[in-house]
């Protein structure tokens, strides 16, 4: 799973280009969508903690910076 401070170093090596895909209204672009490891932690706290933390740093929780798609999964757990 992917944490807030890999979002940010991942989203600073795409800076560039998102400034330049802007200025110059490049619409393919945007949105960007950040390829990102998705596998889950095994422990079901570890998994609530880093979800909630990936939740307190996005956009729907501090107004700015990035939005997460959300989608609930069944697990055997």
């Amino acid at each position: 799973m992917i944490s807030p401070q890999a979002i940010a170093i991942k989203a600073e090596r795409v800076y560039d280009r998102a400034i330049t895909a802007w200025l110059e209204a490049d619409t393919t672009f945007f949105p960007y969508r950040m390829k990102c490891d998705l596998s889950l932690p095994e422990s079901q706290s570890e998994l609530i903690q880093q979800v909630e933390l990936l939740r307190n740093e996005s956009k729907e929780a501090r107004g700015f910076g990035y939005s997460i798609t959300w989608e609930e999964k069944a697990k055997r757990q």
